[in-house]
C-alpha cells in the first residue's frame, strides 16, 4: 500500500473526502492524488499527516508502531543511527524508568 492508498483508506474510515483533507492540510487534492504514481515530498506528507492527526510514519508504513516494554529484549534501541550496545542497555533502561516515573521489571 503506498502513501496515497493509506490516505484514501484513512479518509474512508473517517468519513471525509480527499478534497476536505486537502483543504485542512493546505496541500492541493491534485497533489495528493498525484501520490498514486510518485512519492510525495516529506514536507507535503508532514502537512497532510498533521491534518490527519497521525504520525508521518503511519502514512508511509500504514501501521501504528507497537508500544514495547523497557524490559523487552527484542526491541532494538538506537542513538544517532547506531544500535546501543547491550552492555549499556541496563543503564539506559534504568534512566528511562526514572524519567518516566514508572516501575518496570
Amino acid at each position: 500500500m503506498n502513501e496515497f492508498e493509506t490516505i484514501r483508506e484513512w479518509c474512508r474510515k473517517h468519513g471525509i473526502s480527499i478534497q476536505e483533507l486537502a483543504d485542512k492540510s493546505g496541500v492541493s487534492a491534485s497533489t495528493i492524488y498525484g501520490w498514486k504514481y510518485k512519492k510525495p515530498s516529506i514536507k507535503k506528507l508532514n502537512e497532510v499527516s498533521k491534518a490527519m492527526h497521525v504520525a508521518t510514519g503511519y502514512v508511509i508504513n500504514n501501521k501504528v508502531h507497537e508500544k514495547r516494554e523497557l524490559n523487552d529484549t527484542s526491541a532494538i534501541f538506537t542513538f544517532n543511527g547506531e544500535k546501543i550496545p547491550e552492555e549499556d542497555m541496563e543503564y539506559v533502561r534504568e534512566l528511562l524508568k526514572r524519567f518516566s516515573g514508572k516501575k518496570h521489571n
